[in-house]
């Protein structure tokens, strides 16, 4: 039983190494392409904090980016970006000609430099090709996220590094691809939401916990603890839909850095209330509440990239399902393991106790960092 414990406390620990596990929004761009006839207008919003990676604008490294230091690196900086992004008309490239000088915008998440130009083509083109490999040498969850419009109608796509290249038709709408596009989206993005995960392995323990603290010697039984972790996910689920969809859509707007906050706290009251009962023995209340929150932090891709009507209950579908489906995976991980642990009620105790406390530290970690993040 110690190995499988010793198991346990190494995907912890797993999660926990590199800078990712600070759990912060994920690094984006965004790309809005408008085709007019023979022209393309285009706008590219990189984020500053970015381009500090890959470029170094800080001269005085106080952590604050101003404009000056951006101006004083904007050659770099239009080097750097626009040998990392092609885009073709019909497999010819375009002429580029900027349309106006750059400026910094904000985002949910902090300042980003904006990019316009216009594309001349020789025709009016069938299909674009976006060739895309910003910051990947840096980052390699970095996404852009791309929305191209002609007239009424708009075509979203997400690009990684595993995906750096696609070719959109400009003269129909195909709905299932972007479909398809979101719901690997949502996968990723929930597979990189370390904090969702651990808040739903934090809550996957729950269970074990009820029926260890019921007797001394006994847990839920197989049939007793996958109800229960139905009933868990499924909560948590319907609840965090409900707050994606308002969220997403801008019916609801919260600041971004105190969903950040409070989602990380979440972590740490799951993980307490399994050390110590602080909150209802029905643990899927529990996550229904909290799933309201997690809601928000899902919402970041699909709110950012603001793709109107028809295309963005499409992608919003899509993208649901993909975190619905990346959840599945993590709970059919999870839960045989800590059925076979189950076996032996002192090794779960002691399992449960250990990773709870270990989740809280982390996800106490989590907080403070936001916290002087959000007063920095």
């Amino acid at each position: 039983m110690t190995r499988r414990l010793a198991m346990l406390l190494m995907l912890v620990c797993a999660i926990a190494i590199g800078d990712e596990a600070r759990a912060h929004k994920a690094s984006d761009s965004y790309l809005w392409l408008e085709s007019r006839g023979t022209e393309i207008d285009l706008r590219w919003d990189i984020a500053l904090r970015d381009l500090e990676i890959v470029i170094g604008i800080d001269a005085d490294h106080d952590r604050r980016i101003t404009w000056a230091e951006v101006q004083a690196q904007q050659a770099r900086i239009d080097a750097y970006a626009l040998s990392h992004l092609t885009i073709t008309a019909d497999d010819t490239a375009c002429a580029a000609t900027a349309t106006a000088k750059h400026l910094i915008d904000s985002h949910s998440d902090g300042g980003y430099l904006v990019i316009r130009q216009r594309l001349h083509c020789t025709a009016q083109p069938a299909a674009l090709r976006v060739d895309y490999n910003l910051l990947f040498e840096a980052d390699r969850s970095h996404r852009g996220l791309v929305n191209v419009s002609t007239g009424d109608i708009e075509r979203s796509a997400v690009l990684g590094e595993s995906s750096r290249t696609v070719l959109i038709n400009l003269t129909q709408d195909n709905a299932f691809a972007r479909f398809t596009t979101f719901v690997r989206e949502g996968v990723h993005h929930i597979w990189i939401g370390y904090d969702h995960i651990l808040f739903l392995v934090s809550l996957l323990l729950a269970p074990a916990v009820v029926g260890t603290r019921t007797t001394a010697n006994a847990t839920h039984g197989n049939g007793d603890s996958l109800m229960e972790t139905f009933k868990i996910v499924s909560a948590f689920t319907v609840a965090h839909s409900v707050t994606l969809a308002l969220a997403a859509s801008g019916t609801v707007t919260l600041p971004p850095a105190l969903i950040e906050i409070a989602i990380a706290a979440s972590v740490v009251i799951a993980a307490i209330n399994n050390l110590r009962a602080l909150l209802p023995a029905r643990i899927w209340l529990v996550a229904f509440v909290f799933g309201f929150v997690h809601g928000f932090g899902f919402a970041n891709v699909l709110a950012e990239l603001n793709t109107p009507g028809q295309s963005f209950w499409n992608a919003l579908l899509g993208f649901n399902v993909g975190v619905e489906l990346g959840q599945i995976v993590i709970v059919a991980a999870i839960w045989p393991l800590l059925r076979w642990i189950a076996w032996y009620p002192a090794a779960m105790r002691r399992t449960v106790t250990v990773a709870s406390a270990a989740i809280a530290g982390l996800a106490t970690l989590w907080v403070i960092d936001r916290s002087i993040g959000l007063w920095a």
